[in-house]
């Protein structure tokens, strides 16, 4: 029933402006029919009319592959065509058409050279409708941090040394399998000493050490819709006692932001005032990415958690907080965390402490 009232959101836009829309964004066409079309390898494209026609064009060689999808045209183009020629085929004469992010470069210049009748506009609309979550959204987004919850707990347990980063991302991998996940929102990070400075590190046949901290950023689907967590790990008693003392600061500082927001607060305030106590600490240098992002059922959405936004807060609203430091030829630190704009305040998805977690040696 909700993709149903989705698609009416989006057909009264059309009615209004009399124009088409080509939807070819995997995530904006599963959140307007419910399906994923992650298992086509060929171009796919959802095209909306101002007519109340509603037509989806998919190669035929998934012609066998179940779609659960009502209300919807299903054209097939063969695999000796261009998927974009068929569905150019359909759209009216002389038509205002926007499209989405999902269209490629090659299919707009082939729109563009092979129909020089239509305007066509990029549009962001349903991304921004996007950007408030409904209640089924919430609970999947909640489903996917508590399995990833579960696999830090495990993880914490099954861990012991002799290991290397990639043997735990591969422990992490099998965690997730076992909790009858298969996919992941990303590849899983794993890094150790000064591999920690790098906050997208590629995991490595590097062993863990006594002493060390290691950074690990893991995240799973549910249903489409994602989780996203980055917890610091140690193996015994740090040799450096800057990283504990930096990470208690990232701790405090985490805690608060989750703590100050609210609906109606300015998305760059929480960014400011994170800067503002790093810059306290002399550690400003250091932070080096956003403070966090929209997450959905793609895996970095608006808004943007910067000094740069000037949006503000929404009911609704599903953000991941994770503020880091990154001390090129030391170390580096991160805790992250999925958090809801409810109505007064903001609620962390995940119940996992950002207290560090141990590794058996």
């Amino acid at each position: 029933m909700r993709h149903e009232i989705r698609m009416n959101q989006i057909y009264e836009k059309l009615i209004f402006s009399k124009t088409c829309t080509i939807v070819c964004s995997a995530e904006n066409i599963q959140y307007l029919t419910g399906e994923d079309m992650s298992f086509s390898s060929r171009p796919y494209y959802l095209l909306l009319k101002p007519d109340d026609t509603f037509e989806l064009f998919i190669n035929e060689l998934y012609k066998q592959h179940p779609l659960k999808i009502s209300n919807i045209n299903i054209i097939y183009y063969l695999d000796s065509e261009e998927g974009v020629e068929q569905l150019s085929k359909h759209i009216p004469l002389n038509q205002k058409v926007f499209f989405d992010c999902g269209l490629s470069l090659h299919d707009y210049l082939y729109l563009q050279t092979k129909r020089p009748d239509l305007q066509l506009s990029i549009t962001s609309y349903i991304e921004d409708i996007r950007i408030i979550k409904d209640e089924k959204e919430i609970d999947c987004l909640s489903q996917a941090t508590l399995i990833t919850d579960a696999v830090f707990c495990q993880l914490q347990e099954l861990i012991h040394l002799p290991a290397t980063e990639l043997s735990i991302k591969h422990q992490i991998i099998t965690l997730f399998a076992q909790s009858n996940v298969h996919q992941l929102n990303f590849n899983p990070i794993v890094a150790t000493g000064r591999n920690t400075v790098n906050p997208h590190h590629l995991s490595r046949e590097v062993g863990i050490q006594e002493g060390e901290s290691i950074l690990i950023d893991i995240g799973c689907k549910y249903n489409g819709y994602r989780s996203d967590m980055t917890r610091m790990m140690k193996c015994g008693e740090l040799l450096d006692a800057k990283i504990t003392e930096y990470f208690d600061i990232l701790k405090e500082i985490q805690s608060t932001v989750i703590n100050m927001i609210k609906p109606g607060l300015g998305i760059k305030e929480v960014d400011l005032f994170v800067r503002e106590e790093l810059k306290k600490r002399n550690l400003l240098d250091y932070y080096t990415h956003n403070l966090g992002h929209g997450i959905g059922l793609a895996a970095y959405e608006y808004p943007y958690i910067n000094h740069f936004s000037n949006d503000v807060f929404q009911e609704g609203m599903v953000v991941t907080i994770g503020p880091g430091i990154y001390i090129e030829g030391q170390f580096g630190l991160r805790i992250e965390d999925v958090v809801h704009v409810q109505h007064e305040r903001a609620k962390k998805l995940s119940n996992l402490s950002n207290e560090w977690l141990n590794i058996n040696y």
